[in-house]
């Protein structure tokens, strides 16, 4: 067993369950037909615009919507831009509302044996909207999101501001993550000790992860045994 300070965790595919890719496509196409676009062509703008909103593009999900409206040359009125942006914050409450299996077990040791918590999430405008929601939520001590930071997990800034937010050294923390968007390899270039949470029977999130050779577990209760 080692002894950490802190213990960092990803939000999608791990403090959640992996959202599947058709789940996914299926909530833009039915903003597609909200505004009256297009279902192949919004969600392939929408796919594609992601990075960008996940790097703080846009100052909420409305500004999203909008914009990719505005791609294929739409633009609607305000009433149906909130009725759609409300249709997604709903998609989106619904799956944060639901901690994966172990989760809430996991953050009452943690807090019980007082070690600091984190989150690091790569995410659109939606989700800071709505997590206050989460069940976890009050259980982490320091929550970043990649949109609100204007940066993400694939630049290991984004580790460092986590590390000194909790006041900890970066060596000092185990970060939890199912392994996309660089993140693992990010943690551990700042001297994290990175983890993957790889859950039998979870599908791909629209992509492969990414390539990792270090440590696996298989739920999150595992994490208490790395503590």
């Amino acid at each position: 067993m080692t002894s950490y300070t802190a213990v960092i965790f990803d939000l999608g595919g791990t403090l959640m369950a992996s959202t599947p890719w058709s789940e996914i496509t299926a909530a833009t196409q039915r903003t597609a037909a909200a505004v009256g676009a297009p279902p192949a062509e919004f969600t392939k703008s929408w796919v594609e615009t992601y990075d960008a909103a996940s790097r703080g593009a846009f100052r909420d999900m409305r500004e999203y919507v909008a914009n990719v409206c505005a791609q294929l040359g739409l633009h609607p009125g305000a009433a149906t831009l909130d009725a759609a942006v409300d249709s997604m914050l709903e998609d989106e409450r619904r799956r944060i509302r639901t901690p994966r299996d172990g989760a809430m077990e996991v953050f009452a040791y943690l807090k019980a044996h007082r070690f600091k918590t984190g989150l690091i999430t790569s995410c659109g405008p939606d989700v800071p909207a709505v997590w206050s929601e989460a069940p976890y939520a009050k259980l982490i001590d320091v929550a970043l999101f990649s949109c609100v930071e204007g940066i993400n997990k694939d630049d290991p800034r984004i580790f460092w501001l986590a590390a000194h937010r909790l006041r900890v050294r970066p060596e000092d923390c185990l970060y939890i993550a199912d392994g996309y968007r660089g993140e693992l390899a990010s943690a551990t270039t700042l001297g994290m000790r990175a983890v993957q949470l790889s859950v039998p029977g979870e599908g791909e999130r629209g992509r492969p992860r990414d390539p990792w050779d270090g440590p696996i577990i298989s739920s999150l209760a595992e994490v208490l045994a790395l503590v």
